[in-house]
C-alpha cells in the first residue's frame, strides 16, 4: 500500500499542531503541579530538606518531558498508520471535536477535578511510601545480618522503591484516563505500558532480593554449622551460590516475562513457552542440588563417623566416588528424561534405544568394557585404596582416585597420570603391612668401623622413641667394601605409606649424627706419577707405614698447591704483590666492609709485612715473584720452625684475618662470614660448609678465635688426611680448580 505524500503532509500539519498543544498544556500542568507540590514539600507537615524538593522537581520534570516524548512518537506511528490507511486527521478531528460539543462539559470539569485530587492523593501516597522506604532501609541497616551488605541493601531498596512508585503512577493515570472518558484502545495501550515497566522494576528488585538472600543465607553457614539439624549442612554445599544466583536469575526473568505476556496476549504461544522453560529451569535446579545433598548424605553417613578404624575408612573413601558417580549419572539421566517429558517428548523409544547403544558400545568399545570389569576388581578385591603409595610399570605415586574406568596416581614430581584399569597387571603396594626404609651410608675407610655402627645405633634409637611410624629397631650391617669407602646399610621397619617421610627422616638424623661425631665424607684420591716415579718404584714395594707417610706428605703438598693457587689471584702462574693486594679488597668486600678503612689499611699491612717475609725466605732469583715451588718451600719450612719469622708473620695474619671476617664484632666467625672467607679464596660452598662443621668444635654453631687459630695452624703443620685444614684446602676444594695434584 503506498502513501500519498500529499496525504502524509496533511496529516503531519495536524499531527504538529496537537503535540504543540501537548507540549504546552504538559508545560503549564507540570509547572504548576510543581510549584504545588513544592510548597506541600516545605510545609512544616512534610518538612523535607531543601535538596530533596530540588530532587524531586527535577526528577518530576524529567517524567513529564518523556512523557512529551513518548506521545510524540506514538503521535507519529499514529501519522504513519493513518496514512496508511487513507485516513485525514483533520476529519478525525473534526469528528472528535463534535462529540465534544455534544457533551456535557460540567461533567467533563468534574472528571478533571477528580483526576486533579486522584493525583494530589497519589502525590501523598507516594510521600507516604518514600517515608516508609526510608525507615524500613535505616531498620535493616542495624540488623546485624545485614551489616556486609549495606550498599546491595540500599540498591534493593531502591529498586523497590522505584517499582512502587511507578505501580501507584499507572494506577492513577489508569483511574484518570477512565474518568476522562479515554476510549477502549487508549486504556489498553496504556496497560500494555504499565505492564512492561512494572516487568522491568520488579525483575530487578526481585533479582536483587534473591541474590542478597542467598549471600546472606550462605554466609550464615558457619553459625548454622553449630545448630543440631538439618541446616548445619548449608556450609558443604557453599560451592552452589553461584550455581543458585544463575538459576534464580533464569528463572526471574523468565516468570516475569511469561506474567507480563500473558496479561497483554493471554493463551498465545509465547506464554505456554515461558511456563515450559520455568518448569525445565526447576528440573535442572533441583537435579543438581539433588546429587549435592545425596553426596552430602553419603559422605556424612559412611565417612564421618569416630568409629572407623583406618584401614575402614580408606576402604570407604574409595568406594564413595564410585557410588557418587553412580548416583550422579542415574539423577541426570532421570532430570534428562522427565525434561523431554515436559517438552512433550515421548521418552518410551530411549529405553529401546539405550539397549541397541549398549549392545554397539560392548561390541565395538571391547578395552573400555575390560577397563569398567578390572576397576570392579581392584574395588572390591582391595588391591589398593585412596592414598596408598603403588608402583604399576614406571609410574610410582600416591593414589588419588579410584574410578570404574581409570585409576589416576601423582607421582613425586606432582604429575598426575591417569591409567585405565584394563592396563594394571602387576601393582607393587608400599602400604599393606609395613615397608622398609633402607639407607646406604658411604663411610671412609680410615674410620672405625664398630664406633660408627654404635653411633647409628644409638641414633637410630633416639629417633624411633620419637617416631611413632617405625615398627622396629634399625638394623646396621656392613653392604659393601669400594674402592674409596665401606658402604654401611640400614634397614628400618616403618608403618605403609611413611617410607618417604621417614626416609627423609632418619636420613637427615644420621648425617647430623654423623657429622657431630667427626665422621667426613668418603672423596676419592688420586696420585699422579711421572715415568721416572714408576721406574724408581718397580723394584720394590714400600711398607704400609712408608706409604701413610707418603699420603701424609701428599695432604701437605697438597694443601700448599691449593693455597699458592688462592693467592695467585691473577691467574699468571706467579705469586706478586698485587696479588696479595687484589685478595685483601676481595676479602674487604666480601665481608662488606669500607675500603680503605682501618681495618683495611691494617690487613693491607699485615699482608705486606707476610710478602716481605716470603721474598726473603725463597725468592732465589730475586725477581719479585714467588713461583709455585718456591710457595711450597715456604711452607714447609714454616712446618718445620714456627718460631721462625716467617711463622710469627703467618700468625700475625691469622690475626688480621679473623678481625676481617669477624663482620659483626662479635668476636666469633658465623657460617656466612666463614663462607664469605671461603668464597674470596676462591673454595666451593660445599667445601666450605663441611669445613665450618669440622673446625665448630664446641657445635655451637660459630668459630670462636682460638679454633680459627688451630685451624689456620693445622693448615701448615698438620698431616692428617681428614682435618678441618685437610678438607678445605684439600683435593677437590675449589670452584675452578687448574690442578690438584702437587
Amino acid at each position: 500500500m503506498n502513501i500519498s505524500s500529499e496525504l502524509l503532509l496533511e496529516n503531519g500539519k495536524y499531527a504538529g499542531v496537537i503535540l504543540g498543544l501537548v507540549l504546552l498544556l504538559t508545560l503549564l500542568g507540570t509547572g504548576l503541579f510543581v510549584r504545588g507540590a513544592s510548597w506541600l514539600l516545605r510545609s512544616k507537615v512534610l518538612d523535607t530538606s531543601p535538596e530533596l524538593v530540588t530532587a524531586f522537581r527535577r526528577k518530576t520534570w524529567r517524567f513529564s518531558l518523556g512523557l512529551v516524548t513518548l506521545f510524540a512518537l506514538l503521535l507519529g506511528g499514529g501519522v504513519v498508520w493513518a496514512s496508511l490507511r487513507q485516513l485525514r486527521f483533520g476529519e478525525l478531528v473534526q469528528s472528535r471535536l463534535t462529540q465534544l460539543q455534544a457533551k456535557d462539559w460540567l461533567g467533563i470539569v468534574l472528571a478533571a477535578a477528580k483526576s486533579l485530587g486522584i493525583i494530589v492523593l497519589a502525590f501523598l501516597v507516594a510521600r507516604v511510601v518514600v517515608t516508609i522506604m526510608a525507615a524500613l532501609r535505616a531498620r535493616l541497616e542495624r540488623t546485624e545480618v545485614l551489616t556486609g551488605h549495606r550498599e546491595r541493601l540500599g540498591a534493593l531498596l531502591e529498586h523497590l522503591r522505584l517499582a512502587l512508585l511507578a505501580s501507584l503512577l499507572f494506577v492513577a493515570l489508569g483511574v484518570c484516563a477512565q474518568l476522562l472518558g479515554m476510549s477502549a484502545g487508549g486504556l489498553r495501550a496504556l496497560g500494555w505500558i504499565a505492564y512492561v515497566v512494572l516487568a522491568i522494576y520488579l525483575g530487578r528488585f526481585l533479582v536483587g532480593a534473591a541474590h542478597l538472600a542467598i549471600d546472606v543465607l550462605f554466609g550464615l553457614s558457619e553459625l548454622l554449622s553449630r545448630l543440631e539439624n538439618p541446616l548445619r549442612y548449608l556450609g558443604q554445599v557453599k560451592h552452589l551460590g553461584p550455581l543458585t544466583k544463575r538459576a534464580a536469575d533464569y528463572f526471574i526473568y523468565v516468570a516475569i516475562a511469561t506474567w507480563t505476556i500473558e496479561q497483554i496476549t493471554p493463551g498465545s504461544w509465547a506464554g505456554q513457552t515461558g511456563r515450559l522453560a520455568l518448569r525445565l529451569i526447576g528440573i535442572f535446579y533441583l537435579s543438581r542440588v539433588l546429587v549435592e545433598v545425596c553426596l552430602l548424605l553419603i559422605s556424612e553417613f559412611f565417612l564421618h563417623r569416630s568409629e572407623l578404624s583406618k584401614a575402614e575408612y580408606q576402604q570407604r573413601q574409595t568406594l564413595v566416588p564410585v557410588a557418587a558417580g553412580i548416583l550422579r549419572y542415574a539423577v541426570y539421566f532421570a532430570a534428562v528424561l522427565m525434561m523431554l517429558r515436559e517438552a512433550g517428548f515421548d521418552t518410551t523409544p530411549l529405553w529401546a534405544g539405550a539397549g541397541a547403544v549398549g549392545v554397539a558400545v560392548g561390541l565395538g568399545g571391547q578395552s573400555l568394557v575390560g577397563d569398567l570389569v578390572a576397576g570392579f576388581f581392584i574395588l572390591f578385591e582391595n588391591l589398593f585404596l585412596i592414598g596408598d603409595f603403588i608402583e604399576v610399570g614406571e609410574v610410582k605415586g600416591n593414589v588419588e582416585e579410584i574410578g570404574v574406568r581409570v585409576t589416576k596416581v601423582r607421582d613425586e614430581s606432582g604429575v598426575l597420570h591417569a591409567i585405565p584399569n584394563g592396563e594394571i597387571r602387576k601393582v607393587a603396594s608400599h602400604s599393606k603391612g609395613y615397608v622398609n626404609v633402607v639407607i646406604d651410608l658411604p663411610i671412609p675407610h680410615g674410620e672405625d668401623l664398630h664406633r660408627v655402627i654404635e653411633v647409628l645405633t644409638r641414633k637410630t634409637a633416639e629417633v624411633r622413641a620419637t617416631h611413632t611410624e617405625i615398627l622396629g629397631e634399625t638394623e646396621v650391617a656392613l653392604e659393601d667394601l669400594r674402592e674409596h669407602s665401606t658402604l654401611l646399610r640400614t634397614v628400618t621397619m616403618v608403618k605403609p605409606g611413611m617410607s618417604k617421610q621417614m626416609s627423609d627422616v632418619i636420613r637427615l638424623a644420621l648425617w647430623d649424627e654423623l657429622v657431630t661425631a667427626g665422621v667426613s665424607a668418603p672423596h676419592s684420591r688420586h696420585l699422579i706419577l711421572s715415568p721416572a716415579q714408576v721406574k724408581s718404584e718397580l723394584p720394590g714395594r714400600s711398607s704400609p707405614a712408608v706409604t701413610e707417610q707418603q699420603h701424609r706428605s701428599d695432604i701437605q703438598k697438597i694443601k700448599a698447591h691449593n693455597l699458592y693457587l688462592a693467592l695467585d689471584v691473577d691467574d699468571n702462574g706467579h705469586v706478586e704483590q698485587a696479588d696479595l693486594d687484589a685478595l685483601a679488597l676481595r676479602l674487604i668486600e666480601g665481608q662488606r666492609r669500607e675500603r680503605d678503612s682501618a681495618i683495611h689499611t691494617e690487613l693491607l699491612t699485615t699482608l705486606k709485612g707476610f710478602w716481605k717475609d716470603l721474598v726473603r725466605s725463597v725468592d732465589r732469583n730475586e725477581d719479585g715473584r714467588i713461583s709455585r715451588e718456591e710457595f711450597l718451600q715456604f711452607c714447609q719450612s714454616v712446618s718445620r720452625d714456627l718460631s721462625s719469622p716467617a711463622g710469627d708473620s703467618v700468625r700475625a695474619l691469622s690475626n688480621v684475618l679473623f678481625t676481617v671476617c669477624d663482620r659483626n664484632q662479635t668476636g666469633t666467625l658465623s657460617e656466612a662470614e666463614f663462607l664469605q672467607f671461603a668464597r674470596a679464596y676462591g673454595l666451593s660452598d660445599a667445601v666450605a660448609d663441611a669445613g665450618f662443621r669440622l673446625i665448630d668444635r664446641d657445635r655451637n654453631g660459630s668459630i670462636t678465635k682460638e679454633e680459627w687459630l688451630r685451624f689456620l695452624h693445622d693448615v701448615f703443620v698438620s698431616q692428617k688426611l681428614h682435618d678441618a685444614a685437610a678438607v678445605v684446602f684439600g683435593p677437590g676444594c675449589r670452584e675452578h680448580t687448574k690442578s690438584d695434584s702437587p
